[in-house]
């Protein structure tokens, strides 16, 4: 098993300064000071804090400092250790909840900041998942979620809207078999919406799927940052 040491970090943001102590999840606020002596101190090395400090601070301020973080290093609430009852076990088979299916490697947009490159992927050929793929995508994460009941699967690309008819076998595949393996799916797609219709409305509704879509602000800004794919503008 590895040991994970107590740990802190300290960060400022405008004029305060705040120390969260790593295991116990306790965010202390302080002072300048304090965030210099807590550069070197640990608890331990009272010496090393008068050492670096004592030619621009008062040495009897300083003490004060470490006795007030004396008490609460011995109560737990710095430099705590980690909790008896958390254990990262190496080699342990990982469990595996959620899948994001890039259902179609293409898009039917070229938005400006797309991650793809405008929805071309870099130049590398457009294709959509066939259904042979989608459906060992299901059993691998049956396979690899144990004894986990709920699992999730997000229809994404691209746009997923453009694989309609994969989306609709892989959905109906899952249903097919959940309840054999006694999991639970909650199934998500992430579209820019240009492709709904009532009947995939109606669909996604019928198989208590999600629907996440994204959208750019007012009507000028998403049109602008959202142009056809080939249309150039």
């Amino acid at each position: 098993m590895l040991e994970l040491k107590p740990m802190i970090h300290k960060f400022r943001m405008k004029d305060n300064y705040y120390c969260l102590d790593v295991n116990s999840g306790i965010i202390h606020v302080i002072d300048e000071l304090i965030d210099r002596v807590l550069d070197i101190y640990d608890g331990t090395n009272r010496d090393a804090v008068h050492a670096s400090l004592d030619a621009k601070e008062d040495a009897v301020e300083l003490d004060e400092i470490m006795d007030e973080l004396d008490e609460l290093i011995k109560a737990e609430q710095l430099f705590a250790p980690m909790s008896k009852e958390f254990k990262l076990v190496v080699g342990e088979k990982p469990i595996v909840k959620a899948l994001c299916l890039n259902i179609a490697h293409d898009c039917n947009l070229a938005c400006k900041y797309c991650f793809a490159s405008q929805g071309d992927y870099g130049g590398v050929k457009r294709e959509l998942m066939s259904f042979d793929v989608a459906k060992r995508a299901v059993d691998f994460l049956i396979k690899m979620s144990g004894p986990r009941q709920h699992c999730e699967i997000d229809f994404f690309g691209g746009e997923p809207l453009l694989n309609w008819d994969v989306v609709k076998q892989t959905v109906e595949y899952i249903e097919s078999i959940q309840e054999k393996h006694n999991k639970i799916f909650k199934l998500t797609l992430t579209t820019n919406g240009m492709l709904l219709t009532q009947d995939k409305i109606d669909y996604v509704n019928k198989h208590k799927m999600s629907l996440v879509l994204s959208l750019d602000g007012r009507e000028s800004v998403h049109n602008a940052m959202r142009p056809v794919a080939g249309s150039g503008a």
